[in-house]
Protein backbone atom coordinates (compact mmCIF):
# COMPACT_ATOMS: atom_id res chain seq x y z
CA UNK A 1 0.00 0.00 0.00
CA UNK A 2 2.84 2.37 1.02
CA UNK A 3 4.75 1.46 -2.46
CA UNK A 4 1.10 2.00 -4.70
CA UNK A 5 0.92 5.70 -3.06
CA UNK A 6 4.20 6.58 -3.54
CA UNK A 7 4.05 5.92 -6.80
CA UNK A 8 0.70 7.97 -7.35
CA UNK A 9 3.07 10.80 -5.01
CA UNK A 10 5.47 10.67 -8.05
CA UNK A 11 2.64 11.33 -10.39
CA UNK A 12 1.38 14.31 -8.53
CA UNK A 13 -0.73 13.68 -5.65
CA UNK A 14 -0.53 14.20 -2.06
CA UNK A 15 -0.04 11.53 0.46
CA UNK A 16 -3.63 11.74 1.58
CA UNK A 17 -5.15 12.00 -1.63
CA UNK A 18 -2.90 8.94 -2.81
CA UNK A 19 -4.51 6.85 -0.06
CA UNK A 20 -7.66 8.15 -0.34
CA UNK A 21 -7.97 7.36 -3.74
CA UNK A 22 -6.40 3.91 -3.45
CA UNK A 23 -8.87 2.77 -0.19
CA UNK A 24 -11.99 4.00 -2.54
CA UNK A 25 -10.43 1.85 -5.50
CA UNK A 26 -10.67 -1.58 -3.25
CA UNK A 27 -14.06 -0.98 -1.75
CA UNK A 28 -15.15 -0.33 -4.91
CA UNK A 29 -13.83 -3.59 -5.91
CA UNK A 30 -14.74 -5.48 -2.54
CA UNK A 31 -18.55 -4.51 -3.04
CA UNK A 32 -18.23 -5.17 -7.00
CA UNK A 33 -16.83 -8.82 -5.98
CA UNK A 34 -19.58 -9.42 -3.18
CA UNK A 35 -21.88 -8.53 -5.67
CA UNK A 36 -20.11 -11.38 -8.41
CA UNK A 37 -20.18 -13.76 -5.58
CA UNK A 38 -24.06 -13.63 -4.09
CA UNK A 39 -24.81 -14.01 -7.87
CA UNK A 40 -22.36 -17.24 -7.90
CA UNK A 41 -23.97 -18.52 -5.27
CA UNK A 42 -27.68 -18.56 -6.69
CA UNK A 43 -28.97 -15.02 -5.29
CA UNK A 44 -31.42 -13.30 -6.95
CA UNK A 45 -31.01 -9.90 -7.88
CA UNK A 46 -33.54 -8.73 -5.76
CA UNK A 47 -31.22 -10.19 -2.72
CA UNK A 48 -28.22 -9.24 -4.06
CA UNK A 49 -29.39 -5.47 -4.40
CA UNK A 50 -30.50 -5.94 -0.90
CA UNK A 51 -27.28 -7.50 0.36
CA UNK A 52 -25.17 -4.88 -1.18
CA UNK A 53 -26.98 -1.87 0.36
CA UNK A 54 -26.89 -4.11 3.83
CA UNK A 55 -22.79 -3.92 3.71
CA UNK A 56 -22.59 -0.17 2.37
CA UNK A 57 -24.28 0.48 5.50
CA UNK A 58 -21.94 -1.19 7.77
CA UNK A 59 -19.55 0.51 9.47
CA UNK A 60 -16.75 -1.68 9.77
CA UNK A 61 -17.09 -2.19 5.55
CA UNK A 62 -17.19 1.03 4.34
CA UNK A 63 -17.30 3.85 6.39
CA UNK A 64 -14.73 3.13 9.00
CA UNK A 65 -12.18 3.13 6.04
CA UNK A 66 -13.36 6.39 4.65
CA UNK A 67 -12.19 8.77 7.38
CA UNK A 68 -9.42 6.21 8.56
CA UNK A 69 -7.73 5.97 4.89
CA UNK A 70 -4.31 5.04 5.03
CA UNK A 71 -5.30 1.51 6.52
CA UNK A 72 -4.33 -1.77 4.86
CA UNK A 73 -7.72 -3.38 6.27
CA UNK A 74 -9.74 -2.16 2.59
CA UNK A 75 -7.21 -3.41 0.52
CA UNK A 76 -6.55 -7.10 2.83
CA UNK A 77 -10.82 -6.93 2.80
CA UNK A 78 -11.14 -6.69 -0.76
CA UNK A 79 -8.17 -9.65 -1.29
CA UNK A 80 -10.01 -11.44 0.90
CA UNK A 81 -13.29 -11.30 -0.86
CA UNK A 82 -11.53 -11.77 -4.19
CA UNK A 83 -9.97 -15.19 -3.02
CA UNK A 84 -13.88 -15.88 -1.80
CA UNK A 85 -14.96 -15.27 -5.33
CA UNK A 86 -11.95 -17.06 -7.01
CA UNK A 87 -12.16 -20.04 -4.56
CA UNK A 88 -15.97 -20.41 -5.59
CA UNK A 89 -15.09 -20.57 -9.07
CA UNK A 90 -11.87 -23.19 -8.66
CA UNK A 91 -9.76 -20.81 -10.13
CA UNK A 92 -6.60 -22.04 -8.18
CA UNK A 93 -3.81 -20.27 -9.99
CA UNK A 94 -5.58 -16.83 -9.76
CA UNK A 95 -5.95 -17.31 -5.87
CA UNK A 96 -2.43 -18.45 -5.37
CA UNK A 97 -1.51 -15.09 -7.62
CA UNK A 98 -3.84 -13.37 -4.64
CA UNK A 99 -2.58 -15.24 -1.81
CA UNK A 100 0.96 -13.71 -3.20
CA UNK A 101 -0.17 -10.60 -3.39
CA UNK A 102 -2.02 -10.54 0.27
CA UNK A 103 1.54 -11.36 1.81
CA UNK A 104 2.37 -8.05 0.80
CA UNK A 105 -0.80 -6.03 1.91
CA UNK A 106 -1.80 -7.71 6.11
CA UNK A 107 -1.69 -10.86 8.11
CA UNK A 108 -5.44 -11.43 8.25
CA UNK A 109 -5.42 -12.95 5.17
CA UNK A 110 -4.46 -16.66 5.96
CA UNK A 111 -7.68 -17.13 7.62
CA UNK A 112 -8.14 -17.90 3.96
CA UNK A 113 -5.98 -20.93 3.42
CA UNK A 114 -7.77 -22.87 6.60
CA UNK A 115 -11.13 -21.99 4.46
CA UNK A 116 -9.67 -23.12 1.41
CA UNK A 117 -8.71 -26.34 3.14
CA UNK A 118 -12.28 -26.59 4.93
CA UNK A 119 -13.98 -25.92 1.73
CA UNK A 120 -12.22 -29.37 -0.34
CA UNK A 121 -13.53 -31.25 2.46
CA UNK A 122 -16.92 -29.86 2.03
CA UNK A 123 -16.97 -30.40 -1.79
CA UNK A 124 -16.17 -33.76 -1.43
CA UNK A 125 -12.42 -33.87 -1.91
CA UNK A 126 -10.22 -36.75 0.38
CA UNK A 127 -7.83 -34.90 3.39
CA UNK A 128 -4.79 -35.78 1.14
CA UNK A 129 -6.01 -33.90 -1.50
CA UNK A 130 -6.97 -30.90 0.33
CA UNK A 131 -4.00 -30.59 1.97
CA UNK A 132 -1.89 -30.71 -0.95
CA UNK A 133 -4.51 -28.49 -2.64
CA UNK A 134 -4.63 -26.29 0.05
CA UNK A 135 -0.12 -26.16 0.53
CA UNK A 136 -0.22 -24.88 -2.88
CA UNK A 137 -1.77 -21.77 -2.39
CA UNK A 138 -0.45 -21.40 0.95
CA UNK A 139 3.31 -22.02 0.89
CA UNK A 140 4.74 -19.60 -0.85
CA UNK A 141 2.36 -16.43 0.32
CA UNK A 142 2.83 -17.66 3.79
CA UNK A 143 7.02 -17.52 3.05
CA UNK A 144 6.49 -14.33 1.81
CA UNK A 145 4.55 -12.97 5.13
CA UNK A 146 7.09 -14.43 7.26
CA UNK A 147 10.10 -13.07 5.37
CA UNK A 148 8.09 -9.79 5.51
CA UNK A 149 7.84 -10.00 9.22
CA UNK A 150 11.74 -10.98 9.43
CA UNK A 151 13.10 -8.22 7.37
CA UNK A 152 11.31 -5.37 8.79
CA UNK A 153 11.48 -4.54 12.62
CA UNK A 154 8.70 -2.50 13.50
CA UNK A 155 9.47 1.36 15.42
CA UNK A 156 7.01 0.02 17.89
CA UNK A 157 7.08 -2.89 20.37
CA UNK A 158 5.73 -5.66 18.91
CA UNK A 159 4.81 -8.22 21.64
CA UNK A 160 2.11 -10.20 21.13
CA UNK A 161 1.34 -12.20 24.56
CA UNK A 162 0.92 -8.37 25.88
CA UNK A 163 -1.51 -7.54 23.25
CA UNK A 164 -3.56 -10.10 24.24
CA UNK A 165 -3.73 -9.46 27.76
CA UNK A 166 -4.51 -5.79 27.40
CA UNK A 167 -7.36 -7.17 24.54
CA UNK A 168 -8.54 -9.58 26.54
CA UNK A 169 -8.86 -7.51 29.72
CA UNK A 170 -10.87 -4.57 28.32
CA UNK A 171 -12.99 -6.89 27.15
CA UNK A 172 -13.69 -8.82 30.49
CA UNK A 173 -13.75 -5.50 32.78
CA UNK A 174 -16.57 -4.36 30.09
CA UNK A 175 -18.21 -7.67 29.53
CA UNK A 176 -21.78 -6.39 31.07
CA UNK A 177 -21.11 -3.04 29.77
CA UNK A 178 -20.60 -2.87 25.61
CA UNK A 179 -18.94 -5.87 24.45
CA UNK A 180 -22.02 -8.03 24.04
CA UNK A 181 -23.47 -5.74 21.51
CA UNK A 182 -20.08 -3.86 19.79
CA UNK A 183 -19.29 -7.56 18.50
CA UNK A 184 -23.17 -8.63 17.34
CA UNK A 185 -25.26 -5.80 16.32
CA UNK A 186 -23.00 -3.26 17.06
CA UNK A 187 -20.83 -4.77 13.98
CA UNK A 188 -23.60 -5.98 11.90
CA UNK A 189 -27.04 -4.35 12.26
CA UNK A 190 -29.69 -6.13 10.85
CA UNK A 191 -27.39 -9.10 9.12
CA UNK A 192 -27.46 -10.35 13.26
CA UNK A 193 -31.73 -10.58 12.69
CA UNK A 194 -31.28 -12.14 9.58
CA UNK A 195 -29.04 -15.06 10.28
CA UNK A 196 -30.89 -15.74 13.20
CA UNK A 197 -34.40 -16.27 11.64
CA UNK A 198 -34.10 -19.56 11.74
CA UNK A 199 -32.74 -20.70 14.80
CA UNK A 200 -33.74 -24.50 14.92
CA UNK A 201 -31.80 -24.86 11.32
CA UNK A 202 -28.68 -23.39 12.21
CA UNK A 203 -26.90 -25.98 13.73
CA UNK A 204 -27.87 -28.35 10.39
CA UNK A 205 -26.71 -24.59 8.10
CA UNK A 206 -23.51 -24.93 9.87
CA UNK A 207 -22.77 -28.33 9.38
CA UNK A 208 -23.56 -28.42 5.57
CA UNK A 209 -21.63 -25.34 5.62
CA UNK A 210 -18.91 -26.05 7.66
CA UNK A 211 -16.34 -24.02 6.02
CA UNK A 212 -17.90 -20.87 5.80
CA UNK A 213 -19.19 -21.35 10.07
CA UNK A 214 -15.90 -21.89 10.85
CA UNK A 215 -14.75 -19.24 9.11
CA UNK A 216 -16.56 -16.61 10.91
CA UNK A 217 -15.66 -18.53 13.92
CA UNK A 218 -11.83 -17.73 12.82
CA UNK A 219 -12.68 -14.07 12.52
CA UNK A 220 -14.11 -13.72 15.89
CA UNK A 221 -10.62 -15.29 17.20
CA UNK A 222 -8.79 -12.39 16.12
CA UNK A 223 -10.66 -10.46 18.72
CA UNK A 224 -8.37 -11.80 21.45
CA UNK A 225 -5.64 -9.96 19.91
CA UNK A 226 -7.07 -7.11 18.38
CA UNK A 227 -8.58 -3.55 19.67
CA UNK A 228 -10.81 -2.74 17.55
CA UNK A 229 -14.20 -4.85 16.91
CA UNK A 230 -15.54 -3.33 13.90
CA UNK A 231 -12.81 -3.11 11.48
CA UNK A 232 -11.53 -6.91 12.02
CA UNK A 233 -15.07 -8.22 11.85
CA UNK A 234 -15.60 -6.91 8.69
CA UNK A 235 -13.53 -10.23 7.38
CA UNK A 236 -16.29 -11.92 8.28
CA UNK A 237 -19.20 -10.57 5.92
CA UNK A 238 -18.11 -12.82 2.83
CA UNK A 239 -19.44 -15.71 4.72
CA UNK A 240 -22.00 -14.00 6.53
CA UNK A 241 -24.08 -12.24 4.46
CA UNK A 242 -24.90 -15.15 2.15
CA UNK A 243 -26.00 -16.89 5.49
CA UNK A 244 -28.37 -13.96 5.89
CA UNK A 245 -29.50 -13.73 2.83
CA UNK A 246 -29.98 -17.30 2.55
CA UNK A 247 -32.13 -16.66 5.99
CA UNK A 248 -34.64 -13.97 4.05
CA UNK A 249 -34.96 -15.97 0.87
CA UNK A 250 -36.17 -19.18 3.15
CA UNK A 251 -38.20 -16.71 5.10
CA UNK A 252 -40.07 -14.76 2.42
CA UNK A 253 -40.53 -18.33 0.56
CA UNK A 254 -42.22 -19.98 3.73
CA UNK A 255 -44.23 -16.67 4.26
CA UNK A 256 -45.02 -15.93 0.79
CA UNK A 257 -45.03 -12.13 1.64
CA UNK A 258 -44.18 -9.29 -0.89
CA UNK A 259 -40.52 -9.12 -1.59
CA UNK A 260 -40.24 -5.39 -1.81
CA UNK A 261 -41.63 -4.27 1.24
CA UNK A 262 -39.49 -6.82 3.11
CA UNK A 263 -36.19 -6.00 1.48
CA UNK A 264 -37.16 -2.59 1.69
CA UNK A 265 -37.69 -3.04 5.56
CA UNK A 266 -34.65 -4.45 6.41
CA UNK A 267 -32.21 -2.04 4.29
CA UNK A 268 -34.63 0.82 6.20
CA UNK A 269 -33.33 -1.13 9.49
CA UNK A 270 -29.41 -1.26 8.53
CA UNK A 271 -29.42 2.43 7.16
CA UNK A 272 -31.24 3.20 10.85
CA UNK A 273 -28.44 1.47 12.60
CA UNK A 274 -25.64 2.98 10.30
CA UNK A 275 -27.16 6.46 11.41
CA UNK A 276 -26.86 6.09 14.99
CA UNK A 277 -23.50 4.58 14.95
CA UNK A 278 -20.95 6.53 16.72
CA UNK A 279 -18.16 7.01 14.51
CA UNK A 280 -16.35 10.73 14.74
CA UNK A 281 -15.15 10.68 18.08
CA UNK A 282 -11.03 8.80 19.10
CA UNK A 283 -11.75 4.95 19.87
CA UNK A 284 -15.37 4.39 18.63
CA UNK A 285 -14.72 0.88 17.55
CA UNK A 286 -14.06 -0.27 20.77
CA UNK A 287 -16.00 1.80 23.37
CA UNK A 288 -18.91 1.92 20.67
CA UNK A 289 -21.82 2.60 23.66
CA UNK A 290 -25.48 0.05 23.43
CA UNK A 291 -27.56 1.98 20.65
CA UNK A 292 -30.66 1.06 22.16
CA UNK A 293 -32.72 2.26 19.20
CA UNK A 294 -30.80 -0.15 17.15
CA UNK A 295 -31.48 -3.14 19.97
CA UNK A 296 -35.38 -2.46 20.07
CA UNK A 297 -35.72 -2.36 16.58
CA UNK A 298 -33.27 -5.55 15.53
CA UNK A 299 -35.58 -7.03 18.54
CA UNK A 300 -38.88 -5.77 16.93
CA UNK A 301 -37.95 -7.69 13.12
CA UNK A 302 -36.75 -10.67 14.77
CA UNK A 303 -40.07 -11.04 16.91
CA UNK A 304 -42.63 -9.88 13.84
CA UNK A 305 -40.33 -12.39 11.89
CA UNK A 306 -41.05 -15.49 14.33
CA UNK A 307 -44.77 -14.19 14.37
CA UNK A 308 -45.01 -14.20 10.23
CA UNK A 309 -43.53 -18.11 10.24
CA UNK A 310 -45.86 -18.92 13.11
CA UNK A 311 -48.73 -17.46 10.69
CA UNK A 312 -47.76 -18.97 7.69
CA UNK A 313 -46.99 -22.60 9.22
CA UNK A 314 -49.90 -24.55 7.79
CA UNK A 315 -52.75 -25.50 9.60
CA UNK A 316 -53.20 -29.39 9.91
CA UNK A 317 -57.15 -30.42 9.53
CA UNK A 318 -59.16 -33.50 9.08
CA UNK A 319 -58.15 -33.68 5.44
CA UNK A 320 -54.75 -32.66 6.05
CA UNK A 321 -52.75 -30.18 6.31
CA UNK A 322 -54.61 -26.77 4.48
CA UNK A 323 -52.28 -24.00 3.33
CA UNK A 324 -52.50 -20.76 4.36
CA UNK A 325 -52.67 -19.28 0.80
CA UNK A 326 -54.70 -21.65 -0.97
CA UNK A 327 -53.93 -24.94 -2.49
Amino acid sequence: MPALVRGLSRLGLSVNAGFFLVTNAVLFGSLLLLWLHLRDLGFALPLRVTGLLVVGLTQGAVRWFEYQYWMTDPAALFLVMLAFFLLEREERGAVLATSVLASFVRETYILVYPYAFLRDLRTGRGLRAAVVRTAAIAVLPFAALVAIRRLIAPNQPDDFASGIVDSMTFRWNHLLDNQPYVITLGAFGVLVPLVLLFPARLPGLARRHFDRALYVVSVYATLVISNNNERPLSYALPALVPAALYGLRTFLAETRLPVVPVLGLVVALQALFWWGQRWAEMGMSIYQPVNWVTVVAMAALWLVAQGARVRARPERGPGGPTLPYGP
